[in-house]
């Protein structure tokens, strides 16, 4: 459907129906960090007695904060799981289209494990060459916060439940919701851009905006909602050994092997891309589900 045929309106409409999903999950962090906060200030205030000075408590405190970013993400995610099905249930009730789901083959797999790891190697290390962290410091710091976590929490919050709350967000319900008033490749993008940004941050925005139209590229032609959460995770796990596992080069690597690794990858990762948009059938505007 062309936008072009749409009121001003109903498009505002359309666009604020797809992110105020990701609102309420914006909305969860800030709450659950806030507590985190309140229980940082408690302990440190209980520890001291009442004697630590003002500026001591701030630096505890952020260091407190720092290193309890993903008890305080999973709490975001449970808490947004809920809204997230509902939001989705609701959404099918509406919706009285008969689904249309490509036929999935066991190369498909294949390939969205290819494009997974391919993709996550390749943009890591064209971010890398850009020097965007450089110029963006603060994602250091969400990095060092993330990566040296309890692997644990790592592998529960970011290879299980971003995948699967972040997906039906930006894809399930986003993208879908998009794609009522926009062409599939303006949805595609927008809910890219929803992506990136809800990730707070340039270079991290930066990376789940390639990621992302990935992500809804497979969505868009498998119409299979554990797809696209499948490639996350896999992505995601990717991510977590290459930051376990590397210093200044990706897996501790020359620069010439990175370099080559980096190039093989960008290649895998344009011929899955192809793959994808060549062997399924073209995208129409039939609701996925």
């Amino acid at each position: 459907m062309n936008e072009q045929k749409h009121s001003v309106k109903q498009i505002l409409f359309t666009i604020w129906r797809a992110v105020y999903p990701l609102l309420i999950y914006l909305g969860w962090s800030y709450v659950a960090s806030f507590v985190l906060c309140f229980i940082g200030i408690f302990i440190m205030m209980y520890q001291s007695q009442g004697a630590m000075n003002p500026q001591q408590m701030t630096t505890e405190l952020t260091d407190f904060i720092y290193r309890n970013v993903l008890p305080a993400t999973i709490a975001t995610q449970l808490l947004t799981m809920p809204f997230v099905i509902w939001f989705y249930r609701r959404d099918q009730r509406k919706n009285t289209a008969v689904t249309k789901k490509a036929d999935l083959h066991p190369l498909d797999i294949i390939v969205l494990i290819i494009l997974s790891v391919s993709c996550c190697i390749s943009l890591n290390g064209l971010i890398n060459y850009s020097h965007l962290a450089d110029l963006f410091p603060g994602f250091s710091q969400v990095a060092a916060s993330l990566y040296t976590s309890s692997r644990f929490l790592q592998i529960i919050s970011m290879v299980i439940l971003a995948p699967v709350v972040e997906e039906m967000l930006c894809r399930i319900l986003s993208y879908n919701r998009l794609k009522e008033t926009f062409k599939p490749i303006t949805a595609m993008i927008l809910s890219s851009l929803f992506f990136g940004l809800l990730h707070m941050n340039v270079v991290q925005g930066v990376y789940a905006f390639g990621i992302g139209m990935c992500f809804v590229l497979i969505y868009e032609k498998t119409r299979r909602i554990f797809m696209p959460m499948l490639a996350h995770g896999i992505a995601n796990a990717v991510s977590l050994l290459i930051s376990n596992n590397s210093s200044e080069r990706l897996f501790k690597l020359s620069l010439t092997a990175e370099m080559a690794m980096v190039a093989a990858c960008t290649v895998l990762l344009i011929g899955c891309v192809i793959y994808f948009v060549r062997i399924h059938r073209e995208p129409d505007n039939s609701p996925v589900q």
